[in-house]
């Protein structure tokens, strides 16, 4: 007797709505703060950029008509219309049309990953959050059914378990990320105490993972004040990496990408 790959999906389906409640039932809830914290909004949804140089502008029209991309009313027509989270989205859809995608199920897609009612969240802005601070995620598709964002290792498990007998294809969530964020480096080797219990902390990281900063000017004293230009710099000063691990600090400043500053207070 052949598989029913029909009946496998729809079980599949209903495991991954199982796992997304309980996924979202565990957040700490740092975590849930962070997915509203003023800064990461900034970042991820406030600051606009142009796709074309990637995407034709034909295409990219089309998949706002189709609706498998919704964008701001008052950006429709500009060059600079995309945040992040729309980038990052664009991507992952160009990458799911190589593979055979329809158009239809991209806008099912968006409805379920980038639309909420709560103010902030997706889950798309959450895999993305989770994929920068070191949580790697994968997209599992298939035609007409699956469009999941999960955690690597729970696709591993699944997998391992022989629960993924149909038709599918992955695509790694870290590379997508990546792409819009060229300073980045997601591995950082840098610990922060007690990191997933303090939003600040969470914050730092994020921002120094992500490299979505231009510069840092990190107050190891009021008078003792060391520039950042890059992450890779605070690993390489091990006085500076001790400072931000420990949380022993005066304050960050942080210039973002746009010029617009922000600070974090440290314990000094």
């Amino acid at each position: 007797m052949g598989l029913n790959f029909e009946k496998l999906k729809k079980e599949r389906q209903r495991i991954h709505e199982e796992l997304k409640q309980d996924r979202f039932s565990e957040l700490p809830v740092e975590v849930i703060h962070l997915l509203n914290n003023e800064v990461i909004n900034h970042v991820l949804h406030h600051i606009k950029v142009s796709k074309s140089e990637d995407i034709p502008a034909r295409v990219l029209n089309n998949w706002i008509e189709k609706e498998a991309i919704v964008i701001d009313e008052q950006d429709k027509g500009k060059v600079k219309r995309f945040n992040k989270i729309h980038c990052i989205w664009l991507n992952i859809i160009a990458e799911a049309r190589k593979l055979g995608l329809h158009l239809e199920d991209l806008e099912a897609a968006h409805q379920k990953e980038m639309i909420s009612e709560i103010p902030n969240f997706s889950y798309v802005k959450l895999g993305i959050i989770n994929t920068i601070l070191n949580k790697p995620h994968i997209i599992e598709l298939s035609q007409g059914g699956i469009f999941e964002i999960m955690y690597q290792e729970e696709y591993r498990t699944f997998f391992n378990k022989g629960n993924m007998y149909y038709p599918h294809s992955i695509l790694p969530l870290t590379s997508l990320v990546q792409q819009e964020f060229p300073k980045s480096n997601f591995e950082l080797p840098l610990e922060i105490e007690n990191v997933t219990s303090d939003e600040e902390k969470m914050l730092l990281l994020f921002l120094l993972k992500s490299g979505a900063y231009g510069y840092m000017k990190v107050y190891l004293s009021e008078t003792d004040i060391r520039l950042i230009e890059g992450s890779d710099a605070v690993i390489a000063n091990e006085e500076i990496k001790k400072a931000i691990s420990t949380w022993k600090f005066h304050k960050i400043e942080i210039m973002l990408e746009d010029e617009t500053m922000t600070i974090i207070e440290g314990n000094l």
